[in-house]
């Protein structure tokens, strides 16, 4: 039971839509430029890049949401504006760099929805194929595309992601030579299932269940982890609603390992009081290492008072008292991180 209970809560914070809108369909899209690959393999590959001074030569900067199978922008029909499943943020920045946004497997990067809040249909091919694979190859294709279209500085390529998009980016990095910078937003560097190892230990040592209850949870995760390498590339067998092919794909080379490959700069950004989307403690063992190793390319930024998504809170005579979302400050803070 109480492993049920965690994985749910898990299970919220993976699919929100982030609280960013823009009134008007027809003006957001005509602020777009929309491409479409289709590959052999991946299948189509659909991606954007916001056309303020398109013409003109620009650093790339592509973005990669969480792990929600979500469309990256949604019309929403009741208020009619259109949602992003990503920061919004990021288009301030689009009269200094080529801003681009690239969807996942068999997901439109842009549709219509009757509500934003209501879950989204999607086929067997987008289940089967959010994968690491799947994310890695096709942002990789697009960057190549984006080459060829775009006026692009070609020393000045980024990939940022967060979340889930986070864990991708370094993958991306590994097989792109053309990448020359990741920022890495609220992204576990280690397995996730180890994310949960680490949360049900510090829960019985914070008398939040009993050490008994921990070990129940840690076997428990153990075992299925064994059952997911056991059947690797099986898409019926789930666990958490998630097919076994996607715990696999996202388990068989940590982002760190990534990581530890590349000599272009990286920025990990976590959250403090990141417990469930990705747990702090592992991005702090990234940190360390990077020290290990020897390795001077990390920037390792904390906001300590910050979740998954950068709502701060502190807290006021034993209450928790949220202070808003701070989002815009960490997407700032990455500008100034890329121009240094």
């Amino acid at each position: 039971l109480k492993l049920h209970i965690m994985v749910k809560v898990v299970s919220v914070i993976f699919t929100f839509l982030l609280p960013f809108a823009t009134l008007g369909q027809a003006k957001f899209l005509e602020q777009i430029e929309i491409y479409k690959l289709n590959d052999p393999t991946l299948k189509e590959i659909q991606f954007c890049v916001f056309k303020k001074d398109i013409d003109k030569k620009k650093p790339l900067l592509l973005f990669l949401g969480g792990s929600g199978l979500e469309p990256t922008f949604k019309f929403n029909k009741a208020d009619k504006q259109v949602y992003y499943t990503g920061f919004s943020r990021f288009t301030n920045y689009q009269d200094k760099y080529h801003i681009a946004f690239i969807s996942k497997a068999g997901i439109p990067l842009y549709d219509t929805v009757n509500s934003s809040n209501a879950p989204y249909k999607t086929t067997s091919f987008a289940v089967e194929n959010n994968t690491l694979d799947w994310r890695s190859e096709s942002a990789s294709k697009a960057i190549d595309y984006l080459l060829k279209v775009l006026r692009v500085d070609t020393n000045n390529i980024i990939v940022v992601g967060h979340s889930q998009g986070g864990q991708v980016v370094p993958k991306i990095a590994s097989i792109n030579s053309h990448v020359k910078k990741i920022v890495m937003m609220s992204s576990n560097s280690l397995d996730h299932i180890y994310d949960r190892i680490l949360i049900a230990r510090q829960q019985a040592l914070n008398n939040q269940m009993t050490y008994e209850e921990a070990q129940y949870v840690v076997d428990s995760l153990l075992k299925v982890h064994k059952e997911i390498y056991t059947s690797p590339g099986d898409t019926k067998l789930t666990f958490w609603d998630e097919p076994y092919n996607k715990w696999h794909s996202y388990s068989k080379e940590t982002p760190l390992e990534n990581m530890l490959k590349l000599n272009i700069p990286i920025l990990l950004i976590a959250g403090g009081r990141d417990a469930e989307g990705s747990y702090i403690a592992n991005t702090d063992y990234a940190a360390l290492e990077f020290i290990r190793k020897g390795k001077q390319n990390l920037t390792y930024k904390v906001y300590p008072n910050y979740d998954h998504i950068y709502n701060e809170t502190t807290r006021k005579f034993g209450e928790e008292i949220g202070l808003g979302f701070k989002a815009n400050i960490v997407i700032d803070d990455i500008f100034n991180w890329l121009e240094r």
